[in-house]
């Protein structure tokens, strides 16, 4: 298993970063988001076992959860996932992933207006994942991407693959993820592209005197030089260093349980947000997120808000439940 995991980490430095279904990275994760992003050892988030299968276990049996993010302006992400358990094997889940970019005017080539249309990204998903070893379990699962822009379609199928460690003594989780791994099957012209291809590291530990666990994720790191375009024009960013660079890779969350039951309160930091989005003389709080949890009876409640420019600011929202317990009992005394 080493042996095929760094191999699967060489094949990954031959390939470039692309923009193309960069959808497939987009966050919807509401917890996730609180924590800076890209969190991937989390147990009790059913969310995040669609990037990160190898998160499933039994406290997800017959769960399901919506999360809901409101980018900015008409652009909304809605996603639904329903995990449960393959008896004699391990855990499963199913759902889906839908961005939506809101209306727009069409116009034809003499610029005259024809129909509104709505152009829209959604993913249909599946994984599962076994414990091999004791203490660590492998996951996979399976996207089917469909982009419609108007009159032009574009399909991609991608795999994802993680491995994570839980030492429940030590309250100390490791995981590692591979995603997007697969090709387009149809694209908007005649030019196929590679999907964005990432590699993941991430670890969480709770404190054994405090209600505490904090948050490290390391993403995308099949590549070393992540900037963007605006950080690449030296006219708008001349302080491009190296150790500015390996910190676009980080992001860092912690997340509070002062009843150590029902209430959470979260905050995280994205160096690559920060960044790449800030204005020299009014940097406020970009790049940083916070978030609250309750738990209520069956229900969990999230809710995060994130700032991802001096005008922006996005909103999360998430509902899960675990359907078990809305079944009545059969048996009689």
């Amino acid at each position: 298993m080493r042996i095929i995991f760094i191999l699967i980490f060489l094949l990954c430095i031959f390939f470039s970063y692309s923009q193309v279904f960069s959808f497939f990275e987009t966050e919807h994760s509401t917890t996730s988001l609180s924590l800076g992003g890209d969190i991937i050892t989390k147990l009790d988030d059913v969310s995040l076992t669609y990037k990160t299968p190898s998160l499933l276990n039994q406290s997800h049996k017959n769960s399901i959860g919506f999360d809901y993010v409101n980018y900015s302006n008409q652009i909304q992400l809605f996603s639904f996932i329903y995990a449960n358990e393959f008896k004699n094997f391990g855990m499963y889940n199913i759902g889906l992933k839908n961005m939506s970019y809101g209306n727009f005017q069409g116009f034809d080539i003499n610029g005259f207006q024809t129909q509104e249309f709505q152009p829209n990204d959604i993913i249909f998903f599946t994984g599962l994942n076994k414990m091999i070893f004791k203490n660590i379990t492998i996951g996979v699962n399976l996207e089917l991407l469909n982009s419609n822009y108007e009159i032009y379609d574009a399909t991609a199928i991608v795999s994802n693959t993680s491995l994570s460690y839980n030492n429940i003594k030590k309250k100390l989780i490791i995981s590692m993820s591979l995603n997007n791994f697969g090709k387009q099957i149809d694209s908007y012209t005649n030019n196929k592209d590679r999907i964005p291809l990432s590699l993941n590291f991430g670890i969480s530990k709770s404190l054994k005197h405090l209600p505490f666990t904090y948050y490290l994720s390391i993403h995308d790191m099949q590549k070393f030089d992540i900037s963007g375009p605006v950080q690449a024009t030296q006219s708008y960013r001349n302080d491009e260093t190296i150790l500015k660079k390996m910190f676009y890779h980080v992001n860092i969350g912690g997340e509070l349980n002062p009843l150590k039951k029902n209430f959470f309160l979260r905050f995280g930091f994205n160096f690559q947000k920060r960044y790449q989005m800030i204005i020299r003389n009014r940097p406020q709080l970009i790049g940083f997120s916070t978030g609250v949890g309750i738990k209520i009876s069956q229900f969990t409640l999230d809710y995060a808000i994130i700032s991802n420019h001096l005008s922006s600011f996005s909103n999360s929202f998430s509902l899960k439940m675990n359907l078990s317990s809305f079944v009545i009992s059969g048996k009689k005394n």
